[in-house]
């Protein structure tokens, strides 16, 4: 009799190391996914996920991926978002990636030189980002006291602290989240390759920012931003009004594309024309080249610049030889 149950014990036990040993090959077993784009829920529980994930051909069997989940001690542990499949893969691929939360990420690429309700206008027709309101929540985000408070902002809003760039994103991202991201990049780029030169130069980070803002607008010409400048910080040491025309435009509420001679009186915060010194704050979201600038401007005399009309400008020390420029480039081409 004993011997007989030794028997049924011996046989049991390798039927089981045989069933082990089949789902763990089943489990490890390369299959073929097909592409395949799959939005995991909030709340969505494993059995929901593995029967949705069989449906769409990522897993060739629900209730083995269940059984391997709960075996890993991952019933609990999967993430929702938005995840991509293709390829060769296997079962514990599929739940390793969703465990870790490997979800599909999404580009959004934020120009120099845009304002924060120009952000907020290219972001808001994307698919992936929360909510028709996107671009009105992340306007008023910018403009939050606490928020500008809270990262140590003293410009009136977060124009100038948005550092573009090309940004990664998960689908759903709300307007405070990527408000967020962008004002992060920007307070790194800026304490690592910024803030020791602009300690040098004396000024604070709000008037380091502004002038970058000024030099982004007014040239795109990479060897011309240190000229640009030199300029500016030329014409505020002999206390000149910067006369800027981005500056004019910035703080007109409908600026029709023609900078008139009303426009040009117009006595907004903003306009360089009528105010001395630098405006309450950035008129825009500079890039990295600019911020440079603005701390390491080329020694020279220049004391105002006008276009050539073909993407760059003539640099003049004195009126008299910006009045024949302007007369060469501008009067006399009309």
């Amino acid at each position: 009799m004993l011997k007989r149950g030794i028997q049924i014990i011996v046989v049991l036990g390798v039927l089981f190391l045989g069933v082990c040993a089949a789902v763990c090959f089943y489990i490890q077993r390369p299959y073929f996914v097909e592409p395949k784009e799959i939005e995991i829920a909030e709340g969505m529980t494993l059995r929901q996920i593995a029967h949705r994930l069989q449906e769409e051909s990522v897993i060739p069997n629900a209730t083995v991926f269940i059984f391997y989940a709960y075996a890993h001690q991952s019933a609990n542990s999967l993430k929702a978002g938005e995840y991509r499949f293709e390829g060769v893969t296997r079962l514990s691929v599929v739940l390793d990636r969703l465990v870790l939360g490997e979800v599909l990420l999404h580009a959004i690429r934020v120009i120099e030189g845009w304002t924060y309700r120009e952000i907020a206008q290219s972001v808001t027709a994307l698919p992936f980002v929360a909510g028709p309101n996107f671009a009105e929540n992340f306007i008023q985000l910018c403009e939050d006291r606490s928020i500008l408070n809270s990262f140590q902002i003293s410009a009136p809003t977060c124009e100038g602290s948005l550092f573009p760039n090309t940004y990664h994103v998960r689908k759903g991202i709300t307007a405070r989240d990527f408000l967020f991201l962008l004002i992060r990049q920007f307070q790194t780029v800026y304490a690592e390759q910024i803030a020791s030169r602009a300690e040098l130069s004396g000024r604070t980070q709000k008037d380091i920012v502004t002038l970058a803002s000024l030099i982004e607008k007014e040239t795109g010409v990479a060897e011309e931003r240190v000229l640009v400048s030199s300029v500016l910080r030329n014409r505020l040491k002999k206390n000149m009004l910067l006369q800027i025309d981005p500056t004019i435009i910035y703080g007109l509420k409908n600026f029709n594309g023609n900078i008139r001679k009303t426009d040009i009186s117009n006595p907004h915060p903003y306009n360089t024309y009528v105010h001395a010194g630098l405006p309450p704050g950035a008129i825009c979201n500079p890039g990295l080249a600019s911020l440079l600038a603005a701390v390491m401007p080329a020694e020279t005399t220049y004391l105002y610049f006008v276009s050539k009309n073909d993407g760059t400008h003539f640099f003049s020390s004195t009126l008299e030889e910006h009045q024949a420029a302007v007369w060469k480039y501008q009067k006399s081409s009309k």
